[in-house]
């Protein structure tokens, strides 16, 4: 049977948001025949790494319901697995990303999507000069096809930081906006930190699931830019 996503996403704009600066000029990167690669760690309590995949995101000609298609491609041991459609919305604010989510990947449907705001919006109270937002929350509702945790509500919260240089295994050194997020449930909190550059998107994910093993998301290569 075809998994059915239901999701309602509720964002909660609050009035945490940096004066007059754009986090974003180009806002088209999630182009049609675009491909990332990221080398995948599976990290235990002891820090010793257990596993290791690589994911491949590839953005599709064509849309994914009113969102612009992209496909995930899972391999492991070098071999490819299983190919997973869904979308990507990069818009006039904000760009969001549905992640990998399917079978070792099945977890991130309990935590923040990768997502960042680039451009202007007005706070809550609607009186100041449009501003760059910072800090959102929200609410996810888990629906039909996710077996157990069908039902499940998911409180979200993400914060950007500030700049920050990092090295990926695809470059030495991208500065990066850093976004740390948290899920929490009643299947517990899960905490990731997203690098976002400018150019090549999301660069580097950081998970940590309640029993605290990690898995980290490592941009290898990009093609297509």
């Amino acid at each position: 049977m075809k998994r059915i996503d239901i999701i309602i996403l509720v964002l909660i704009i609050v009035s945490d948001v940096t004066k007059g600066e754009e986090l974003f000029k180009d806002k088209e990167i999630f182009n049609p025949g675009r491909k990332w690669t990221y080398s995948v760690f599976f990290i235990n309590t002891k820090k010793d790494t257990v596993d290791s995949q690589k994911v491949e995101l590839e953005v599709l000609k064509g849309s994914y319901g009113l969102q612009r298609q992209i496909e995930w491609r899972y391999y492991k041991n070098g071999k490819w697995k299983i190919g997973e459609n869904t979308g990507v919305v990069e818009g006039a604010e904000n760009i969001f990303l549905h992640p990998p989510r399917n079978g070792d990947f099945r977890f991130t449907e309990l935590t923040n999507f990768p997502e960042i705001y680039y451009g202007k919006v007005y706070p809550i109270e609607n009186t100041s000069p449009m501003r760059a937002l910072k800090k959102w929350s929200g609410r996810l509702n888990i629906g039909r096809g996710w077996g157990e945790w069908e039902g499940v509500t998911v409180e979200t919260s993400a914060k950007i930081g500030d700049k920050k240089c990092i090295r990926t295994r695809m470059k030495d050194s991208l500065e990066c906006w850093q976004i740390d997020t948290k899920g929490e449930s009643k299947l517990g909190i899960y905490k990731t930190t997203y690098y976002f550059h400018t150019q090549y998107g999301f660069v580097r994910w950081e998970y940590k699931k309640p029993d605290s093993t990690r898995v980290i998301l490592d941009l290898e290569r990009a093609s297509g830019f």
